[in-house]
């Protein structure tokens, strides 16, 4: 078992009673002090007799058992880092040999601000007592250090900056949401809140620590979360009020003790993993009072849900088979039946259609010889055929006329008659924009009233909805919200994540899986498929959440090679024009973090994807959230010849990546 049970100690523990040694992986006790002038160490957890309670355990249980650092010796440390290196050199000497005479297995710091301007001295001070307690040699005591942020007083940025610094010096780093008892003036709060509610916050909400957590482990490539932590309180906080006042969070009381533990299931569910680190858990019922039966009740729910999910990689939830879903979007350029991947593809997507209400049909806006390929697959194909709206129809014409319910119902009843007719298994909306998620909403009635309609239906109808966000700062609680009811209605919702067109032109890669400053256009694949986890968390729907690439190869024209260039035009192109060599072109590029190509020449970039960046992108997606299936934009411009690659490549790897994941998911290796 990998999960961290970090377990601090009150300064009122004092009983062996009070130590739940069978649970926890590690053992914090309070406090170590020194005295300043003769550097001499005193702990205050011994025993009125001077016995060292951790020997008397060691034999019987694998716990480590750690110190913790009195303010007072983290405040000398701390100036010495600041004017006297050489003295912060000897502190750490000295501490590291007290604990090695003393046969303990790590320090901690506790409850400390995180506070901008004075890290730099604090990662002084770490990188000695690091060094110091190297030197020690194997096996090394442990380093942990918990510090706290004021919820709102940094932005989600120099939060994540300031975290990353922390989580690569340290061994064990707790990202403390418990409550502290800082109030000047006496209100009802609890012990630590798992989503924030109100102003001003008591302490960070548990939820907001794990979106950190979450980026700080990708943009580090950290193979797991289990160094990171949150902190809940076991303590039990009691509040004096006034006579006749009302109980209720934040309000006024006139006093305060210290005599709850938060929502660990959940936290286990949003990023597997994730370490706890329980404070005062002496103040447990540690004497079996509440039923009788159970010593430490809470800390043992929490260990629990530890091992409950320790073999599951995210969602906790029983096991299921799985499918891989690939979704083909593809256009009037594909005239022949053997320029469609029918082999790899679950759902085959024809866009740019045109409805015409007077005959209650629908008619390619453009070519007609390519969607009459189209229809023929029906017999041959395994692959679900929808059809698509023109998307710049849609946000002219028809949402604007949906407003009138009757058009609408006449839309909609036409729509499953016309479908039914030909054969073909659904609708779909894509290509919309969204500038705000306040603008998601506005699809709820269309959607909805298109889910009733085929509802009636004999046979089952699908409906896709995608959307390009074009906010990427947007946190995932918000989105999920915007997407509720949305999610209700739909069977696919594809967070788009693909170039698309734009005005004015800027040269950008085709999807990015971090997110590149100069040229990315489009909501990262890392960011959408945060956001989808929070949903699919939040909201018990069917919805299969989907993520988008582009597989055509787009070259653009700009009047000077600089990243991020404003373009004069660009041009979209089949993969053959990337993988055969171009008079003029320089290698192609591959940035690291997006996980997709470019190549440039004096006056010309081309950005396109190869199969190793198409494998990539979707392996680290499943591997964040097994469940998400593919959406592939303009599959007309995919190889379908052979010429560089065999047929299909870059379709054909998507296809196996999420075969691989979906294989996983059945097999309880992964969970959705």
């Amino acid at each position: 078992m990998t999960n961290h049970l970090v377990c601090v100690l009150s300064k009122n523990a004092t009983k062996p009673a009070d130590v739940p040694i069978e649970l926890c992986t590690h053992l914090v006790y309070q406090e170590l002090d020194m005295d300043r002038k003769t550097r001499t160490f005193h702990p205050r957890f011994l025993h009125s007799s001077g016995e060292r309670p951790h020997i008397l355990y060691r034999r019987f249980v694998t716990a480590k058992f750690v110190v913790a650092l009195s303010g007072q010796l983290i405040h000398e440390a701390t100036q010495a880092a600041q004017k006297d290196p050489g003295a912060l050199v000897q502190i750490a000497s000295d501490l590291a040999s007290w604990l090695s005479k003393n046969e303990l297995n790590g320090i901690a710091f506790t409850e400390q601000p995180l506070v901008n301007p004075s890290i730099g001295h604090v990662i002084s001070m770490i990188k000695a007592f690091q060094a110091a307690l190297e030197a020690l040699g194997a096996p090394k005591p442990a380093l942990i250090y918990g510090g706290y942020l004021i919820p709102k007083q940094n932005s989600d940025r120099s939060s994540i900056k300031l975290i990353k610094k922390l989580v690569m010096l340290v061994d064990i780093f707790v990202l403390e949401t418990h409550y502290h008892e800082e109030e000047q003036f006496c209100k009802l709060v609890y012990p630590s809140i798992y989503v924030g509610e109100g102003e001003p916050l008591p302490s960070l909400p548990i939820k907001t620590a794990l979106f950190w957590m979450e980026m700080v482990r990708e943009e580090d490539d950290l193979s797991s979360t289990s160094k990171m932590c949150f902190s809940l309180s076991l303590v039990t906080l009691s509040f004096d009020l006034t006579e006749n006042a009302r109980p209720t969070a934040g309000s006024w009381c006139t006093g305060r003790h210290w005599i709850n533990y938060g929502d660990v299931n959940r936290a286990m569910e949003v990023l597997h993993g994730v370490c706890v680190a329980a404070y005062n858990v002496d103040q447990d019922d540690n004497e079996a009072h509440c039923d009788g039966v159970t010593r430490f009740p809470r800390l043992q729910a929490i260990r629990d849900v530890q091992k409950n999910h320790v073999d599951r990689e995210f969602y906790g939830v029983k096991r299921k088979k799985a499918s891989a879903v690939l979704i083909c979007i593809v256009g009037e350029l594909t005239s022949e039946q053997d320029r469609y991947p029918t082999d790899h593809c679950t759902h085959i997507i024809y866009k740019d259609m045109v409805f015409f209400g007077e005959h209650k049909s629908f008619r390619p806006k453009e070519k007609e010889h390519g969607f009459r390929a189209f229809k023929q697959l029906g017999a041959q194909s395994k692959a679900q055929l929808l059809i698509a709206l023109d998307p710049q129809e849609v946000a002219d014409f028809y949402m604007p006329l949906w407003r009138n319910p009757k058009k609408l119902g006449h839309f909609t009843r036409s729509a499953a008659e016309w479908l039914n007719t030909y054969g073909f298994d659904g609708i779909a909306i894509l290509d919309q924009n969204a500038p705000s998620i306040a603008d998601v909403k506005r699809f709820l009635p269309v959607v909805k009233r298109i889910f009733d309609e085929f509802d009636r239906q004999d046979r089952k109808l699908s409906i896709v909805l995608g959307l390009n966000l074009e906010e990427h700062t947007n946190t995932p609680e918000n989105v999920a919200e915007a997407f509720e009811d949305i999610a209700t209605y739909v069977d696919y919702l594809i967070i788009q994540t693909h170039h698309m067109r734009s005005t004015p032109c800027n040269v950008s890669l085709t999807s990015a899986f971090l997110e590149h400053e100069a040229l990315s256009s489009t909501v990262p694949v890392r960011t959408a498929i945060s956001w989808m986890r929070i949903l699919h968390v939040e909201n018990e729907t069917n919805v299969k959440l989907c993520f988008s690439l582009n597989m055509a190869t787009v070259t653009f024209k700009t009047k000077d090679s600089g990243d991020g260039a404003v373009c004069k035009s660009e041009r979209w192109s089949n993969y053959r024009d990337s993988c055969l060599t171009a008079e003029g072109f320089k290698d192609p590029v591959k940035v690291q973090g997006s996980l997709s190509l470019y190549r440039s020449s004096k006056n010309s970039w081309q950005t396109f994807e190869n199969e190793d960046t198409v494998r990539e992108k979707v392996e680290r997606a499943v591997t964040l959230y097994p469940g998400v299936c593919v959406a592939a934009f303009y599959v007309e411009h995919e190889d379908s010849t052979g010429t560089c690659a065999p047929r299909f490549s870059r379709i054909a790897e998507i296809s196996k990546a999420l075969k691989r994941a979906a294989a996983l998911v059945s097999g309880g290796k992964l969970f959705l």
